[in-house]
């Protein structure tokens, strides 16, 4: 008897990177605006440790996901918004993976 091929198909949950991104953009950006005036000139522009209290935007594009800031957040902090924002999302989406098989 010949095997039949398996038409089963996964049923995860794409990740929702456009929405991850968006959320994430406009909270860091709001974040940068609003600790310029107190942030030294060696400091990077976006502390890792302010960087904990943007994370709870991104819940409700990611409903059931409990994430872990120290595991998507890079200690020492970033630069830019495009690197946080690059740099977030990817480890959110590692979660998302990991959680939605």
């Amino acid at each position: 008897m010949a095997a039949t091929p398996s038409t089963t198909r996964s049923t995860t949950t794409p990740f929702p990177a456009a929405a991850v991104e968006q959320v994430l953009r406009e909270a860091i950006t709001g974040l940068g605006e609003d600790t310029a005036a107190i942030r030294e000139p060696w400091e990077p522009t976006f502390d890792s440790l302010a960087l904990v209290s943007v994370i709870h935007v991104v819940e409700p594009v990611l409903p059931g996901l409990k994430i872990a800031p120290e595991k998507v957040i890079r200690r020492g902090g970033y630069n830019s918004v495009d690197e946080a924002v690059q740099h977030i999302t990817a480890g959110m989406r590692r979660m998302w993976e990991r959680n939605h098989r």
